[in-house]
């Protein structure tokens, strides 16, 4: 797990935390924590830190198992601009907050910049958001949320270089946004 906060010369602040997003994390709630201690310390303290940092803006960068995207459409990447979480293994449901104007100026943006994202109106995330999301926010609905699914489940996959462009380019449109943004990063050990 890794973290970041820093200011730059807009006034806005970013907080950065990538963390796993594996269901077992959900069927260990229940244990002892001692049980896989230095997981659990290592991700209480990205919390604590995200908290403290108490983001105005949440931009998750996540990948879907099939459970809301399938085979007959996979995009190599997508902005939504409304989302439900299901309840599949290893996340939560509920409505996310998201934001529609800074969702739908991001597409903009980035369809400026060269870039041909997705955008989905009904998503249905798995828990490949909702589960990072539960941990830092508690409600999924507790704060703008703003997800950018990549396709990490279907051949062909983006490149990482493709992967770090737009990533780059999200940050660049986030900085002109002026608030406190908070960038979550998930996968599992395989994505």
């Amino acid at each position: 797990m890794k973290n970041q906060n820093s200011n730059n010369s807009s006034g806005s602040s970013v907080y950065l935390a990538c963390v796993p997003h594996v269901p077992l994390t959900k069927i260990q709630e229940n244990w002892p924590v001692e049980a896989n201690k230095s997981f659990w310390h290592s991700y209480q303290e990205r919390v604590e830190e995200f908290k403290a940092f108490d983001p105005e803006l949440v931009v998750i960068f996540g990948g879907n198992h099939l459970d809301g995207i399938h085979l007959k459409l996979m995009p190599q990447f997508i902005v939504v601009h409304a989302a439900d979480a299901l309840e599949d293994c290893g996340g939560w449901p509920g409505r996310l907050d998201v934001p529609l104007e800074v969702a739908a100026a991001l597409t903009a943006d980035l369809v400026d910049k060269d870039f041909d994202p997705a955008s989905s109106h009904a998503m249905e995330v798995d828990h490949g958001f909702s589960n990072p999301l539960h941990y830092f926010m508690g409600e999924l609905d507790s704060k703008p949320v703003l997800p950018i699914h990549i396709n990490t489940i279907s051949d062909p996959r983006p490149t990482l270089r493709r992967c770090r462009q737009l990533g780059e380019a999200v940050g660049r449109f986030a900085r002109t946004l002026n608030k406190r943004v908070a960038f979550l990063g998930t996968g599992g050990l395989s994505h």
